[in-house]
């Protein structure tokens, strides 16, 4: 069955990516880069056009990063810190405005921790 969406006031296209490297993407608009470089992160939908990411592993070890981003204003918010840095974690969306971790390794080892944050 055919669809027809109507996007009104985006200044984003569809069919395009962006990216926050320079000379990649569509120029038209380019999202802010995270303020902490990392891997092994975990992100979560925090409601429309919100992202949380949620530690990783930087440079000299496991994070305890907790960050958002916003769509609308293009910019990154820096949250509470998680209470155990660690790595390989996941994250999922309990709500909106609600993010859970879980698990992850830190030092090597692997941890049972959970936690809920909300925005």
């Amino acid at each position: 069955m055919p669809c027809l969406v109507i996007i009104v006031g985006s200044r984003r296209l569809l069919n395009t990516w962006y990216s926050s490297q320079p000379g990649l993407g569509d120029s038209s608009f380019k999202p802010t880069p995270m303020p902490t470089g990392r891997t092994h992160l975990a992100a979560a939908p925090l409601g429309v056009g919100v992202v949380g990411v949620f530690g990783g592993w930087g440079g000299s070890g496991t994070l305890p990063t907790n960050e958002a981003y916003s769509l609308d204003t293009n910019t990154w918010s820096t949250k509470a810190p998680m209470p155990t840095a660690r790595a390989y974690l996941a994250a999922a969306e309990l709500g909106d405005g609600v993010a859970g971790t879980l698990g992850g390794s830190g030092s090597g080892t692997g941890m049972n921790f959970n936690e809920v944050y909300l925005y």
